[in-house]
């Protein structure tokens, strides 16, 4: 992806966040957030082109949101088409540090369950998501334009 491109491209500023914010709250599943994983999202937020107030609400649920924050956002995204990208991206993001914890897998699943994705779909994403892992928001793939996973 160019340095000039953007990841979640098309999508509202809300939108963008809440999707960041469920990513970064999968920080959260053991309870901290490594430097590593700060610096990570923080790119993502910069990729999405994220306003200040919301990257600033990405950074900190990293940190400390809460159950009721976490579904907050996923309300946002119910609907969308983004829900399929976000469970991939979750998968993705908990397998990059080679160390995808019984912790991080039950909160993408309870996640994956609160979107409404049945276990052949969660299956499929679990699939897709290892393949080969980018190591930057900027080689990642613009997940959200696929729509290989909608049902009719």
């Amino acid at each position: 992806m160019p340095e000039n491109a953007t990841i979640l491209e098309g999508y509202s500023d809300m939108e963008k966040g809440a999707y960041l914010g469920a990513i970064a709250s999968l920080a959260t599943a053991d309870h901290k957030a490594t430097e590593d994983e700060l610096t990570y999202i923080r790119e993502l937020c910069m990729a999405a082109n994220l306003s200040p107030q919301q990257q600033e609400l990405v950074v900190q649920a990293a940190t400390d949101m809460t159950g009721e924050d976490l579904n907050r956002c996923l309300d946002v995204l119910k609907n969308s088409q983004l829900k399929y990208s976000l469970v991939t991206d979750l998968m993705a993001f908990a397998k990059a540090d080679n160390d995808y914890s019984e912790a991080e897998q039950q909160s993408i699943h309870k996640i994956s369950d609160y979107l409404g994705l049945d276990e052949k779909q969660f299956d499929l994403l679990d699939q897709f998501s290892r393949q080969e892992i980018p190591t930057s928001p900027a080689e990642q793939p613009e997940h959200s334009q696929q729509n290989f996973l909608a049902v009719a």
